[in-house]
Parts: C-alpha cells; structure tokens; sequence
C-alpha cells in the first residue's frame, strides 16, 4: 500500500514538473527567431571571415615574397589584419544582435494569434558583409601595392661605391 502511493506521488510530480517546462518554453519558442534563417546567418559569416583569413593569408605570403620579409611591413600587415578581422568580428556580433532582437520586437498583426516576431532583415545584412568585404579588397589591394612598390624603390636606388660611380646593373 505505501509502495503504491510512493509511484503515484513520484508520477504526479514527473508530470507537474513536464507540465513547468511545458508552459516555460512556449513563451521563450514564440519569442525566438527561426533556427534555420539564424543558422544560414551564421553560416555566411562563417564563409565570410574564412574568405577573410584566405585572403590575407596570400596577401601576407606574396608582400613577404617581394620584400624580403621585412619587420616593418610584417608590423604593418599583421596591424591591418587584424584591424579588419576586429571591424568584421563587430559586424558578425551586431547582425546577430540585430536578428535575436528582430524577434522580440512584435509587428503589428490582426489575426487571430496575435502579434508575430517580425522577420530580421537577411538581405540588408547581406548587403553590409559585402560591402565590408570590397572595402577590404580594397585595403587589402592598396597594401599590397604600396609595400611591394616601395621594395622596388628600395632595389632601384643605386648603392654607391667608394669609387663614387654608379653601379652597373
């Protein structure tokens, strides 16, 4: 008899605490953005900062190619990656903010259900990845111009000799 009323009370409180959680996350669900659309975010930001490392990583090989490995354009080169990898990491979080709060933010509606997450905006976030990513060719293009055109100047001036003439090429 009291082995009977020991499992009833053990299921009464197994479903009490099922019934909890039911009712806690149907708020939270309604609340969160779609997993999917966050998810394909997500992704292209994966591809976006990948696309990133590639590039500086060629770029950092082919400018150490042409200057010898010089120190000062290492520095300078390492600044400005990392510079860009910090201004990209700040376009990532703040998208990501923007779409979480796309969903607690509730548009308008007259149906029946009541007020729906309104949809974050994909396209604009797009249009904001890739017009960081031309202005980082650009940077990135411009760097590798300016360095490799100075080691050329560097190789072009003439080493003068203790006889003071030019040195033949």
């Amino acid at each position: 008899m009291f082995d009977l009323h020991d499992r009833t009370a053990a299921r009464w409180t197994i479903a009490l605490l099922s019934a909890c959680l039911a009712l806690t996350a149907v708020p939270g669900r309604a609340q969160s953005p779609p997993t999917s659309a966050r998810g394909s975010l997500i992704l292209d930001q994966n591809n976006d900062a990948f696309t990133l490392q590639l590039r500086q990583w060629q770029q950092e090989h082919a400018i150490n190619r042409a200057t010898g490995s010089d120190p000062t354009v290492q520095r300078e080169i390492q600044m400005q990656h990392l510079q860009q990898r910090q201004r990209q990491d700040e376009l990532h979080s703040r998208q990501l903010q923007d779409f979480d709060a796309s969903a607690a933010r509730a548009a308008p509606s007259d149906s029946v259900g009541g007020p729906q997450p309104m949809a974050p905006n994909l396209p604009q976030f797009k249009k904001e990845r890739d017009e960081q990513a031309l202005r980082q060719d650009y940077e990135l293009d411009e760097l590798e111009r300016t360095t490799k055109a100075s080691a050329r100047s560097k190789e072009e001036v003439p080493h003068w000799g203790p006889t003071l003439t030019e040195p033949q090429q």
